[in-house]
Parts: C-alpha cells; sequence; structure tokens
C-alpha cells in the first residue's frame, strides 16, 4: 500500500499558517507492491472469508461473512398435522394366564382402546399356556381349587376335579382363547432376547428370535409388559 503526504508550501505572508497534511492511500496496483517482512511476502486476504481468512478479527471456517448459508432447525417436526391421532404399540411377553388376560382386556374388556392400541403378543413356544404347557411331569395338577383358578370373563363350571390337572388347564386355556379369539395378535415361536429403553425416542427396542430358524429382529413399541412367569 502507498502513502502520499501533500504538504503545501508555506505562504509569504506574516502569520503564516500551515494545513494538516493531505494523506493519499491507494491499494497496491500488484502483488510485487505488497511490501515485505523480514523478506517474507505476506499472503493475500481473500474475500469474504473464503479459505478460512480471518474477516474483521473472526475466523469464518470458510464461510460467506461469517454464517452459514443454511441454519439447521433444531426442531423435529412430525409430517403429520397437529392432534393427529396415532396408535401405540404395546409388546406383550408370553401367551400364558397373564398374557391372554391381556388380550382380552385390549380386545372385549375395553373395546375403545383398538382405537389407540396396536399389541403384540410374543410367544416363545408352539402353542399358548405358559407353565401348564411346558410342564407336563406326571401328577402336575393346580394347587388351589380349580374353581377360583380360571379366567375372570370365562368361569369353568366343568372342572372335573377339585384340583384340577396341567392337562385339563391346558385345554381349557386353548378353548378359552379360540372361543374369544385371543391369538389375534399372537406371535408363536418367538422369544424376546432382550429389551432396552431409548429415551430419546421414548420407545423400547425389543430384540426377538424365532425359534426355529434362529434369526433375530428388532421391533419398537411404547410399552413393554412382561407376562412371563416363573415356572416356564
Amino acid at each position: 500500500m502507498t502513502v502520499l503526504l501533500n504538504t503545501p508550501s508555506a505562504s509569504p505572508a506574516l502569520n503564516t499558517c500551515y494545513k494538516s497534511p493531505e494523506v493519499s492511500i491507494r491499494s497496491p496496483a500488484t502483488e510485487s507492491e505488497i511490501p515485505k517482512i523480514n523478506g517474507v511476502t505476506p499472503s493475500k486476504p481473500v474475500a469474504n472469508g473464503t479459505n478460512g481468512v480471518h474477516t474483521n478479527g473472526v475466523h469464518t471456517n470458510g464461510v460467506s461473512n461469517g454464517y452459514h448459508d443454511t441454519v439447521e432447525d433444531p426442531f423435529k417436526l412430525a409430517s403429520e398435522y397437529a392432534y393427529t391421532s396415532r396408535k401405540l404399540k404395546v409388546f406383550t411377553i408370553g401367551a400364558g394366564f397373564s398374557g391372554l388376560l391381556m388380550a382380552h382386556k385390549f380386545q372385549h374388556r375395553f373395546p375403545e382402546m383398538e382405537d389407540i392400541v396396536e399389541h403384540t403378543i410374543f410367544e416363545a413356544h408352539h402353542e399358548v399356556g405358559g407353565t401348564w404347557l411346558v410342564n407336563n411331569y406326571p401328577g402336575v395338577q393346580c394347587d388351589v381349587p380349580a374353581h377360583i383358578y380360571a379366567f375372570p370373563f370365562d368361569p369353568n363350571p366343568d372342572w372335573t376335579r377339585f384340583y384340577a390337572s396341567g392337562a385339563e388347564i391346558l385345554e381349557y386355556f386353548k378353548k378359552t382363547v379360540r372361543k374369544w379369539n385371543l391369538d389375534r395378535d399372537l406371535q408363536l415361536n418367538t422369544k424376546v432376547v432382550g429389551a432396552k429403553w431409548h429415551e430419546s425416542e421414548g420407545m423400547w427396542c425389543v430384540e426377538v428370535e424365532s425359534t426355529k430358524t434362529q434369526e433375530r429382529r428388532e421391533e419398537w413399541c411404547h410399552v413393554l409388559i412382561s407376562g412371563q412367569g416363573v415356572l416356564v
């Protein structure tokens, strides 16, 4: 950069006064005119902070005028309209007494939940029944009077014994399922092998395994209910 000082000559008159020097500044026309410091020519600035050059003391990181051209929205908005209804996904583990009770509640006891709940029951075995399916040793039977060991929505007045056998209880379970269509949301031969809560999503990630092929997959739900018994 070249600086020229123009100083007017003194007036011959008495009480001579001097004007302030006039400063004329112009940019160097060529790179050869850029002064060297210790024999090194400073790097030439690049307009608008391109290539990470500091502009007005602020490092722009190659962004025009120090600002991003696009601004990321910190909020993730759903594509649906406000108040659009959606179903809650509910998983129940096990198709024994507890799991079948849940199926009846969602399908029959509270029919209005049909519009807000998507229910799935995962059962590791090939049939419903829970403990009465897997325990078939000789003499297995109910340890309480059979008339109080029944589904409240479908009691059984036809027990053949005061303490019903395991086989008779299992047949009662199967008959109840057929009568009330409680296997509508049932997935047999599907074992739950893991579940992890994801706070950011507000959902459970449930890992299930096919007991036939050993293939695994992930399923997601909002509510996870464990209907696993201690005797299976």
